[in-house]
Order: structure tokens, then sequence, then C-alpha cells
């Protein structure tokens, strides 16, 4: 059985958006929450949610549904990168490869995840990237293999977009149909959008 983590970047500003986006509401449920919950849907993912930005904000969202908060104390200087570097940094054993999921990307459905983590093992891919109609969408499940080699890159330099494309590894790119894979909300448009598609 794969032993499988989830980090979940939550670091992050917000100034594009003008609100602090992971606690902005969807649905029933706030915009951090519905990538924990998928996660926590598919089964035994050891989740790691990466804050630093009001991150006390975050805490009592995450001990509500018994999840680990990382803080990044270099958020606002390095980037997204170094929030995936905190979390690989704090996830506890060995695992077999993980997830990484914007926490403002909220609309990813879990039998996504799930038919990447079957495709993943049928097939011993070691990166796959989800794709609708064509495009490339989040989350990348990742081998732990490219562990070493993300916590040793520069997120002055580099990003996991780069890092990815520039590994040796077996790359997949699989067909789902979801559309979330390609949702994010940078802005207040993107957020409006997001909240009716939810409905």
């Amino acid at each position: 059985m794969l032993k499988l983590a989830a980090i979940i970047p939550a670091a992050g500003l917000s100034s594009r958006m003008g609100k602090f986006k992971p606690l902005l509401p969807i649905g029933q449920y706030l915009c951090l929450e519905k990538p924990i919950l998928t996660f926590k849907d598919v089964g035994d993912i050891d989740i790691k949610v990466v804050a630093g930005y009001k991150a006390h904000l975050l805490a009592p969202v995450l001990q509500r549904h018994k999840v680990d908060m990382v803080i990044n104390p270099a958020y606002q200087k390095k980037g997204m990168l170094s929030s995936i570097q905190a979390g690989l940094q704090a996830l506890q054993g060995d695992i077999d490869a993980f997830f990484v999921l914007p926490a403002d990307c909220p609309l990813v459905r879990p039998k996504t995840i799930k038919a990447m983590i079957r495709h993943y093992d049928d097939t011993k891919g070691e990166i796959i990237h989800p794709c609708f109609r064509g495009k490339k969408g989040h989350p990348p499940l990742i081998t732990a293999k490219l562990i070493p080699k993300i916590l040793r890159s520069c997120p002055d330099e580099d990003n996991l977009r780069s890092i990815l494309r520039n590994s040796d590894c077996k790359t997949i790119l699989m067909d789902v149909n979801d559309p979330g894979i390609l949702q994010d909300m940078d802005f207040r448009s993107d957020y409006e959008r997001l909240v009716a598609e939810s409905d």
C-alpha cells in the first residue's frame, strides 16, 4: 500500500485578492477546508498545511480538522517553493509520493485524487499530472525520490514546475474529468466564479 502525503501551501499574502483567501467561504466550507476534506475523503494521507501570513487565524481551522500546521517563516521573501520545502521537512517517516495542492485550488474532486493514486500504483509513474481538456492542473503527484532535490533547490532561482520539468523521473499526463484541477482564485472575479460553480 502506498504511503502518501499532501502539502497544502497556504502561506501567501493574498495581495491580488485583497482578502485572505484561505478563510473565504465557498459553499458551506472555508476555502482552506475544501482541499483538506478532499484528501481526508481519500483516506490515509499525511496532510501538512503550510502557513505564514495570518497563521494564527488558520490554527483553529486546522485544529478542528486535526491537521498539522507547518510555519514557513520565509513565505514573504521566498515564495511557494519555500512553503513546499517546509511541508516536506515536516513529514514524519518514509513516504512513497506526495501531492502539492495550493489552498486556493479548492474544487479538485476526491475521485480525481483516488484515480491518480490508482494510476500511480498501476503504472509505476514517478510524476503524475492531472489534465483536463489537454491542460495540466493541480495537484501533481510526485515521487519521494525527488524530495532531496526539492529541498536542495533555491527558492530564489527555482520553482516546483521547473524542478519537475527538468527531472529524470517518468512523467505521466493523466486525463481526468475534473475542471477543478484548473481553477484557482487569484482575483475577486476568480473567487466569484468558483463560488458559483461550487453551488
